[in-house]
């Protein structure tokens, strides 16, 4: 859990990138 919360920001950017590439797709 504590491994997970640390990872957040990372996890978070990372998804942030995977949703602005869907945008560039549409």
């Amino acid at each position: 859990m504590l491994y997970h919360y640390m990872r957040q920001e990372e996890i978070t950017s990372e998804a942030l990138e995977i949703i602005g590439g869907f945008e560039a797709l549409r």
